[in-house]
Parts: structure tokens; sequence; C-alpha cells
């Protein structure tokens, strides 16, 4: 659900940008009172989870395939005010790296695949599962409904903001018709991903899946370790055998016929991708997707760690103050 440069206008694209930044300003804001140092590394390796998930598109039926967003995982886990700034770095690494997603599209992205899941979802997942201690009934029946729930709303902000740059003439109420359903079907796909990462979460450490701490928790070190390596096996292996399929957004283009013309953002992004579309410039060897998928992981772990680093540093510096 990367929406490119071309597919908005520029009234649209600088709106959302705005709404972006401010709603990650909020967040930074928030995070300065509450981010716990132990909590950094977590933050990370999650980030660099994420990433490396979301290179791994499972088909859905109809000629489409989907990806795993995250949001409402990083929610969960982290909060929804660092899962906003996990969410809008990863966006930012794979739009200058890899030229997935417009360079002027990051507002309407950080705001369809952040802003929305990670607050809407987090108020879905804490409805359903109520005060703690919470069971494990309700936790998976939470975080499967919110992934449900978000990533078709996500779709249908992505509609909205095509049809209001007037890219597309095809009658809005198809267009969400066509997108919504597409969209629900990779919602499930989030769903069973997101509850199958917090029940292996539950075994190690409970209280990072909203539930009751126990004794056969293991140490945050060797959880964040375990997610780290994950990660990276994702992104080196997993993500040479992607569906190659179109997306949710991609297939609902083709079907409406929606092919607007490139744009100079989109020579600018091409110039400076170290690895566009996941490759090495001029090179088709799929090991390449592996070698793009591995620096990714590593440069979101590392931008991710810095960014929480930063903001506990300047939240010790204002209590001393």
């Amino acid at each position: 659900m990367h929406m490119g440069n071309e597919l908005l206008s520029t009234p649209v694209q600088v709106g959302f940008g705005i709404v972006s930044a401010g709603a990650i300003g909020v967040a930074a804001g928030r995070l300065r009172q509450k981010l716990d140092t132990s909590r950094v590394p977590l933050m990370g390796v999650l980030g660099a989870f994420v990433f490396a998930a979301q290179m791994v598109n499972f088909p859905i039926g109809f000629g489409a395939s989907g990806h795993f967003v995250g949001s409402v995982l990083l929610a969960i886990i982290l909060g929804p005010d660092a899962a906003l700034l996990t969410m809008a770095s990863i966006l930012v690494i794979q739009c200058l790296i890899f030229q997935d997603g417009g360079i002027l599209a990051l507002g309407c992205n950080i705001f369809n695949m952040g802003v929305i899941p990670s607050y809407l979802g987090a108020w879905i997942y804490h409805s359903i599962v109520g005060q703690s201690p919470a069971t494990h009934g309700r936790v998976y029946l939470g975080s499967f409904l919110a992934s449900l729930a978000v990533v078709p709303l996500g779709a249908v902000a992505a509609a909205l903001q095509v049809s209001v740059s007037g890219i597309s003439d095809a009658p809005l109420s198809k267009l969400l018709l066509f997108i919504v359903g597409v969209h629900i079907l990779i919602g499930i796909g989030e769903g069973v991903i997101t509850f199958g990462v917090l029940c292996l979460l539950s075994r190690a450490r409970p209280e990072l899946a909203g539930l009751r701490a126990g004794s056969e928790g293991v140490s945050v070190r060797a959880v964040v370790a375990s997610i780290g390596i994950a990660a990276g096996v994702i992104a080196a292996f997993l993500s040479l055998v992607a569906s190659s399929l179109p997306d949710g957004l991609e297939h609902t283009l083709e079907a409406f016929h929606i092919k607007p013309e490139s744009v100079a953002a989109d020579a600018f992004q091409s110039k400076i991708a170290l690895f566009p579309d996941y490759t090495l410039r001029g090179s088709e060897a799929a090991v390449w997707t592996g070698v793009a998928g591995i620096v990714g992981t590593a440069v979101t772990l590392g931008l991710v760690y810095l960014i929480a680093r930063v903001i506990v540093r300047k939240s010790s510096a204002s209590r001393v103050h």
C-alpha cells in the first residue's frame, strides 16, 4: 500500500505531510515523558522485524498479493506513539533507499500505514482486551480484529486521497468497494501474523503481549536477540520467495486502468535509491534482494534505535532540569 508520487496532487501531498509531521511531533513529545531506556533495544529490533516482514508478499487470490504492515503489532507491544515513530522510520528508509513509496507521498503513506493503524488499532485492541490481567483469548481476538479493521481503513484513506487528487475518473463508490474487498483479505493475513507473533512472545515474555508476567519468561535480551535473528532470516531468505503478484493497491489501479504518468520526483528518487525495487541497479540477480533486505533491516534497526535513544536522553535531561 505504498503510494507513489504520481498518484497524488500537490495539495493532498502537502496537506497530509503536515498532518503526519504533526502527529509524529506529538508522538515524540509524549514518548519523552514515558519511554523507558530498557525498551529502546526492543523498539529497534521490532522496527527491523517489521521492515523485513514487509518484504514478503503473500498471495491472496484474484491475481493479487499483500504484505504485513505491522503497525498494530508495534502498537500492542510498544504503544501507539512508539509504533508511529517506528513505522515512519521504516517508510522513510523504504522510500529513500529502495524507492518503495514516493518521497512526495510520504505524508500520505505515514498517515495510512502509521497514524491510522497505530492509534485506531491500539484503541480497538484495548477495547476488546479490557482491564488487565488479560486472557490469552482476548489478546489474540483483539489483535486479530484490530488488524482486520485497520488494514481496509488505511486502504480507504488511500482511495480517497487518489480520488481527491483527480487521478481516477472511476466512481468513488466502486473504487472503495473494490479496494476494501482486496484489503479485507490482506487484513486477515495481517491478523494471523500479528496474533501469531504475539503467541510466540507470550511464551517468552508474557507482559510484552499484554499478559500477566510469569516464571516461564526468558530475559528481554534473549527476546531482542531472537527477534533480530528472525528479522535477518526473513530479510535474507524469505524475501527471495515473496509473491511477484501486484499488491492490493497496484491490483486496484490495474483493475480501474489507472496509469498516471511519472513525475520529476520519481527520477530524483531513482538516482538516490541505493537498491531501487530492492535489487542492485541494473541487476536482476535474486541474491541482491536478500542483500537489500539485510541492508534495510540493519539501517532500520540503527535508525529506530538512534531515535529512541535521543528521545530517552532528552527525557532524562528534562527531568534533571
